[in-house]
């Protein structure tokens, strides 16, 4: 499986976070008078939303990015033992059961031991499949579209 990346602004980056969108740029909203600001987290409230965050060219965003790999299915046997099909994707480091987004592991060993005993088993399941970057990336906004100036560079 080929993951599909997406990206999101650091500063949204959160326990529940707003989806990612293609490209950073994808987060830019035209301003009357040629202006961008970047689009506000829909999860925040309604007041916070309305202060949009205009931007400046030259300045700098951090984007944090996500691979998605799409879903998998997983099958706990009746006598407990269980498969995926098709096997985990190779990249992917966080598996989660898509009917309950609490259900989240990070690797396809500990995912199944959770689900192994619990009242969904035995069972077909569908997971989701996903990395999430360890580092984020720092874009500028130049002419109404962000470029990639490089990774986040943290305290030493």
């Amino acid at each position: 499986m080929t993951p599909t990346r997406k990206w999101v602004p650091k500063d949204y980056v959160d326990e529940v976070t707003p989806e990612p969108k293609a490209h950073p740029s994808d987060w830019l909203i035209p301003m009357t008078g040629g202006r961008f600001a970047l689009a506000p987290n829909e999860l925040e409230t309604e007041e916070v939303q309305k202060k949009l965050r205009l931007l400046a060219e030259g300045e700098r965003v951090s984007f944090e990015w996500v691979d998605e790999y799409g879903t998998i299915g997983f099958q706990i046997h009746e006598d407990m033992t269980w498969t995926f099909d098709p096997p985990p994707p190779r990249g992917a480091q966080h598996f989660y059961l898509m009917s309950d987004f609490d259900v989240f592991e990070g690797n396809p060993e500990d995912f199944a031991l959770l689900m192994v005993g619990s009242e969904d088993c035995p069972g077909t399941h569908e997971v989701g499949c996903f990395t999430w970057c360890t580092a984020a990336v720092v874009y500028e906004f130049r002419g109404g579209t962000f470029t990639e100036i490089g990774e986040e560079v943290g305290p030493p």
